[in-house]
């Protein structure tokens, strides 16, 4: 079976749990890794053995065997600029949340993904946790809530 190869944009907290994460996946191979700071970078190319790392995501676009790309960067305002380059350059692009800091950016990013015929996720995983799942449940059909149960009495 052949694998997914996936890059990641982002090296902090969050893109190393994805990091993680993904490497537990028998379908998945990290194809390319990209931060700013080069400590980072080197570490986690040691350490899961990532053949391309980049320190400039346009270059990794540009470069990158990757299928689709993880955009986990901080400041929340690069996500929209990041993830619009991959979807230019045809990737599939899973981006953290928030994908954009202004209505605008966020409007480009979805027709961009259109355009592109790429698939766009933002990561709103809560959504699938059963808690939040209860809750949309119950707001989208508020004749149906136990007013004590939501009230917890």
């Amino acid at each position: 079976m052949e694998k997914i190869k996936v890059g990641i944009v982002g090296l902090g907290r969050q893109g190393l749990r994805h990091l993680f994460t993904l490497t537990r996946f028998n379908d998945v191979e990290i194809s390319a890794v990209c931060d700013v700071n080069t400590l980072s970078l080197k570490r986690v190319v040691d350490k899961y053995k990532v053949k391309s790392y980049y320190t400039d995501y346009i270059e990794m676009a540009e470069k990158s065997s990757a299928d689709c790309v993880f955009v986990v960067t901080k400041p929340d305002e690069t996500h929209a600029k990041i993830t619009s380059v991959f979807l230019e350059y045809g990737k599939h692009v899973f981006c953290e949340k928030p994908m954009a800091t202004k209505l605008r950016e966020a409007e480009d990013v979805v027709k961009k993904a259109k355009k592109a015929g790429r698939l766009l996720m933002v990561g709103f995983n809560r959504r699938y946790m059963p808690i939040f799942q209860r809750a949309k449940q119950e707001f989208e059909n508020p004749a149906e809530v136990n007013i004590c149960q939501a009230e917890m009495c």
